[in-house]
């Protein structure tokens, strides 16, 4: 038997003729269990060229306009003949069915957030809006953390525009982009019913929103270096200076609990499970916290970076 090209993953065969493959191939459908696998017969692995990429991406569109539930397969998956495929396919296969009943009816919109090379700087522009009307210092803080850790909606721009298409939305996945122009990718399921309204709703936020200037990204930057570090060392107590020694333990053990106490509120903040007032005294408490470290720190000639410690065989403690 020849090499079979995978193209996707379907629940069920799709309506009409099968589309043909990237190289005009005809597809078939082979029966892993109970899920189905949508394949094309090649004689080799395509070239990795822009040709064979969007080449590929038509055949699955294709397949996908004719199908109610589909995960399409990666580039260039390749597999021996059907057997193999199956093989390969088998220890997945809980997840795939989930994924399928995730999917069904669905397409998915991605959103691409990107600062235009037009745009004028504006270095006093705030770098982020508070959670809640009225926030204060607290709630700030709590959102630059939020950002440092990577979640888009940290940005007012994006919080705004995901907001107005969340009705519509049945999944969504988020990532954060520290290329410039790009910040933020939002991959969306949105039912094929609801494509029109989503549409309508983008084009209707996108007069009310502006790019992320070079100052906000900027300022993001530094926050990331600020949270990020160096590269630390281990802790070695110095006889020479014992007080130093444990004071950098004292401080780092202080540090970690501090991050898990922030990560936490950062959670119940995305949840909704707090209310405003509770967000700006969790915000404030960690903040003066985060300052007190530092202060100490400062006193003892102790850098950021060195309060997370190498614990040899297990690696950094943050």
């Amino acid at each position: 038997m020849s090499p079979v090209y995978l193209y996707a993953v379907l629940a069920e065969a799709p309506a009409g003729a099968l589309p043909s493959g990237l190289a005009g191939e005809p597809m078939r459908l082979v029966t892993c269990e109970d899920v189905l696998a949508a394949v094309g017969d090649v004689t080799s692995p395509p070239a990795l060229d822009a040709a064979s990429l969007r080449a590929h991406d038509a055949a699955v569109r294709r397949l996908a306009a004719a199908s109610s539930a589909l995960l399409p397969a990666r580039f260039g998956s390749v597999a021996f003949d059907e057997g193999q495929l199956c093989e390969t396919l088998r220890p997945r296969l809980a997840a795939f069915r989930d994924g399928l009943r995730t999917v069904r009816g669905c397409e998915q919109m991605t959103l691409r957030f990107s600062r235009l090379e037009t745009a004028a700087p504006a270095e006093s522009a705030p770098l982020l809006e508070p959670s809640a009307p009225g926030g204060g210092p607290g709630t700030r803080y709590l959102d630059a953390r939020r950002a440092s850790l990577g979640d888009p909606r940290a940005f007012p721009e994006v919080r705004r525009v995901l907001d107005a298409l969340a009705p519509l939305v049945r999944g969504e996945r988020r990532e954060r982009h520290d290329r410039p122009p790009l910040i933020a990718s939002v991959y969306h399921l949105v039912g094929r019913d609801s494509l029109e309204g989503s549409t309508t709703a983008s084009a209707a936020k996108k007069g009310r929103t502006r790019p992320v200037t070079k100052g906000e990204l900027r300022s993001l930057r530094a926050e990331l270096a600020r949270a990020g570090g160096g590269a630390p060392s281990r802790w070695n107590a110095n006889p020479d200076d014992v007080q130093r020694s444990v004071v950098r333990l004292v401080l780092a053990l202080v540090e970690f609990l501090r991050k898990l106490m922030e990560r936490q509120a950062i959670r119940r903040m995305e949840a909704g499970t707090l209310e405003p007032q509770q967000i700006e005294d969790m915000g404030l408490a960690l903040m003066r916290l985060e300052e007190t470290v530092t202060d100490l720190a400062a006193r003892f000639g102790l850098r950021p970076e060195e309060l997370n410690l190498d614990l040899g065989p297990l690696g950094k403690l943050m």
